[in-house]
């Protein structure tokens, strides 16, 4: 059976045409951030279709974020998506006699990658019998895959209605939540979920997903530790567990008023090159969330190295060094040691003063930045 196979990367990223490299870039992460954790289940058929959306994330980032390949995409998209359309609804005008398993349908294009003609036989079998929570769940999983996510957390409730012991439909619903940023509705079907399938990782994983999405990192760490630790061998999990080291790491280090981080301690540098170091040696796909991981790891090197400042009373210093280089030649030129020995005392005191007020490791400045308003480890 012929599928369409163009991929309309402003609808699964739910953006307009004009949207500017920033907001892709965001866009991408964010659905990265619901797909990879998909793409650890058990079900053949739910791995799969993962698999492909973080291949067609791939290539949207490959394609949107180069100047010259989004134009020659922009140019063609319309006529792609109409033979894409064309070929979907011809994929559903089946020319053979008598009735037709829609169900059986419904299946076949969603194990396919056929998004829209699976979303249209599920409607069908639903209107067949009603009763099929199978058939509700397709329908779910392909409006979710199109990003229609109202549609789809009705459709799941409807596959849990009538079937309301399956942990997959309760993970389902929880990632329709999710991706519509209602974080509590979607942890408690999480939770659900867990409950009826006691240390599933991927659920473990959904759930450490919301607490990094609601800035409780210190509750996801612990999670994605076991996720990894009984999983060492699936990548798809580590891209959570680098994400939590990175944001616990964080929240160990000063913050500033209006936002923003500073190291402000020794202490801070040495979990920083621990927790990113630790996540650099993990395998995933998100090049701003190394990028910032290699960042922290630079500006650990740069609170620990010694540096020195200007100073505004930077006369005062030369001054006071100048006047015990005199005292010190005047008083042993004319005997007096005395003399010489206080001269020698002020011009070593101004240097030392100077050398330790303005030559120092670069957290010692930053913890005597007035701008600090939370002080971390």
């Amino acid at each position: 059976m012929k599928t369409a196979t163009f991929v309309d990367f402003y609808e699964i990223l739910s953006l307009p045409e004009t949207a500017d490299a920033d907001r892709i870039r965001e866009a991408i992460r964010g659905q990265r951030r619901i797909w990879n954790k998909r793409a650890g289940q058990s079900d053949v058929v739910q791995k799969s279709v993962a698999e492909q959306r973080i291949r067609d994330l791939a290539d949207a980032e490959r394609v949107l974020l180069d100047a010259s390949a989004r134009r020659t995409y922009d140019s063609t998209r319309v006529q792609d998506k109409a033979r894409a359309g064309a070929e979907s609804a011809a994929a559903t005008r089946s020319t053979s006699e008598g009735a037709r398993d829609w169900l059986a349908e419904a299946r076949t294009f969603y194990a396919t990658g056929n998004a829209h003609a699976a979303n249209y036989a599920a409607r069908e079998a639903i209107a067949m019998n009603g009763a099929s929570h199978e058939a509700w769940n397709i329908r779910a999983n392909s409006s979710f895959i199109l990003a229609n996510y109202a549609d789809a957390g009705f459709e799941f409730r409807e596959a849990i209605r009538l079937m309301p012991h399956n942990a997959a439909y309760h993970f389902d619903y929880g990632e329709a939540h999710a991706a519509a940023g209602n974080w509590a509705d979607a942890l408690a079907e999480y939770e659900i979920a867990l409950q009826q399938v006691p240390g599933d990782p991927v659920y473990k994983t959904a759930i450490a997903n919301v607490y990094l999405n609601t800035g409780k990192s210190e509750q996801a760490l612990p999670l994605m530790e076991e996720v990894v630790k009984a999983q060492p061998g699936a990548e798809v999990f580590q891209y959570y567990l680098a994400w939590a080291l990175h944001d616990v790491n964080l929240a160990k280090w000063s913050r500033l008023r209006g936002g923003g981080f500073l190291i402000t301690s020794p202490e801070q540098i040495r979990i920083t090159r621990e927790m990113s170091g630790r996540a650099l040696r993990l395998t995933f796909s998100d090049d701003a969330l190394r990028a910032s991981l290699q960042d922290n790891l630079r500006r650990a090197d740069l609170a620990e190295a010694s540096k020195w400042t200007g100073s505004g009373n930077i006369l005062w210093y030369l001054g006071a060094a100048l006047s015990g280089l005199i005292m010190l030649f005047a008083g042993f030129g004319a005997g007096s040691a005395v003399v010489g020995l206080l001269g020698l005392l002020i011009g070593g005191l101004a240097v030392w003063l100077f050398i330790a007020r303005h030559h120092k490791p670069g957290w010692k400045f930053n913890a005597a930045n007035p701008a600090v308003h939370v002080r971390g480890v």
